[in-house]
């Protein structure tokens, strides 16, 4: 049995103990099927990125169901099995049956169910999408983050002022379902470029980045979305900026890399950030100190890090770095690092030292080694990227290009543009990809100013 599989079967046990042994009401029982297999689909994306596939698991589950017999006791699910098939989106789920999922069943053997799309033969034709308007931050910020919070809503922390001046410390929540934003509180620092992270309880932890009074910090605290409040947390080792941070398999969180002066020297260091303790310590360094760097965490929980010299990967289980195959322009930094479907890993542009690039090339955790995929259009620095749910890779903003949007289709190896942004004279410095699959972009600056702008992708297929 694989991690990922003990991983699911945990949950499901964890669901069934201390289960009331009373006559539930269907409904309840229904919420209680859906809420499993929501908590599964958090666990094993992106290979489910359908969130309709939900409704039709369900859906699937109690057709098989005796109506009359839907009031018998819960006894629980055994396993569920999810495979992502290379050019054919199939998911096979088998649901093993103890005493009856919401009731018996026939006495029938439990059935398997598939759920399959149509198959994917040869390069896809996907739609270009469209963009909306959003409405705009309460102000305008630029160096600041967006975190995606277990409840759909999209914090924004930190960063500069309308005039690149002084950090705001208070942060804003925007709210998909309403198209609005909320204040956030405030943070303890106000601070720029730092590094924030969804931790496995829903809090977010914000670290480092560079304050008006004390420069580069190495301060940190969290934000809590029960209380929509901020708390300072134990400071990391080494005040750094311009870092990259990742969310283990184990909870913890890795920070990397980045920057503690102004002139810029990179860093090799490495601090972990254990929740349950509230505590950091260092990690092994890297081989290589780097800045502007990214931190990708693949499949099999080992971490990618790419910029400023040869990549890397770490062993969280280990404490241990090695070198990540050789890749064209690794010096590189300012550029996006994107998790695909297939579990590879999409580098796109970035910064050396004559200047921006439009080169791109994809990791293969499998073979430990890189190819070159399709270059972009235009090369650009500091732009941002995210995966859609079709498996397509979207970018915007960055320097020094026209904003211009673009779609990267991984089975075509094929860039496209996206339909034209309602305000093109932005570069939106974030890209969120929502629950209900759209993505907003919003934070960054003009040529003149940051930007209080906000808009809204959505996708077509």
């Amino acid at each position: 049995m694989s991690e990922h599989d003990e991983r699911l079967d945990d949950i499901i046990d964890e669901l069934n103990t201390g289960r009331p042994h009373s006559q539930p009401e269907p409904d309840s029982e229904l919420q209680r099927l859906a809420d499993v297999v929501r908590r599964m689909r958090a666990l094993a994306e992106p290979e489910w990125p359908d969130r309709s596939f939900e409704d039709q698991l369900v859906q699937r589950v109690v057709g098989h169901i005796r109506p009359a017999e839907r009031r018998s006791p819960w006894r629980g699910l055994t396993g569920f099995a999810a495979v992502l098939a290379a050019g054919v989106t199939v998911v096979v789920v088998t649901v093993a049956v103890r005493q009856g999922i919401i009731g018996k069943l026939t006495h029938t053997p439990p059935p398997s169910l598939t759920i399959a799309a149509t198959p994917s033969a040869g390069p896809r034709q996907l739609g270009r999408g469209m963009w909306s308007a959003a409405t705009p931050m309460s102000s305008a910020r630029t160096g600041s983050t967006a975190t995606l919070l277990l409840n759909g809503k999209v914090l924004f922390a930190g960063g500069e002022g309308p005039t690149f001046g002084p950090r705001p410390g208070a942060a804003q929540l925007y709210d998909e379902t309403t198209n609005r934003w909320s204040p956030a509180g405030s943070m303890q620092t106000g601070r720029r470029y730092h590094v924030a992270v969804l931790l496995a309880d829903g809090r977010v932890l914000v670290a480092g980045g560079s304050t008006d009074v004390n420069g580069y910090v190495a301060t940190a605290e969290i934000y809590d979305p029960a209380t929509n409040s901020w708390a300072a947390t134990r400071s990391m080792n080494t005040a750094r900026a311009f870092a990259a941070a990742t969310l283990l398999r184990d909870g913890r969180v890795l920070v990397v890399g980045g920057s503690n002066s102004s002139s810029k020297p990179s860093l090799a260091t490495a601090e972990l950030y254990d929740p349950t303790t509230n505590s950091w310590r260092n990690a092994t360094p890297m081989h290589t100190g780097r800045t502007g760097d990214t931190a990708t965490t693949l499949r099999d929980g080992h971490v990618l890090v790419v910029g400023g010299g040869p990549p890397e990967l770490y062993d969280p289980v280990n404490d241990m770095w090695s070198f990540a195959g050789t890749m064209p322009y690794a010096d590189r930094d300012e550029h996006t690092a994107t998790l695909l479907l297939n579990g590879r890993v999409l580098v796109a542009g970035g910064n050396i030292s004559t200047g921006e690039i439009a080169d791109v090339e994809v990791y293969d955790p499998q073979t430990n080694g890189w190819s070159v995929a399709a270059s972009l259009p235009e090369a650009r620095n500091y732009h941002s990227a995210t995966l859609l749910k079709d498996g397509r890779v979207l970018i915007a903003g960055g320097c020094c290009v026209n904003f211009a949007a673009l779609l990267y289709d991984p089975g075509s190896n094929n860039w496209s543009s996206t339909g034209p942004p309602v305000d093109s004279s932005q570069s939106p410095e974030t890209l969120t990809r929502l629950h209900d699959g759209r993505v907003l972009a919003a934070g960054g600056s003009s040529q003149t100013a940051a930007a209080a702008a906000a808009e809204l992708y959505v996708p077509s297929s």
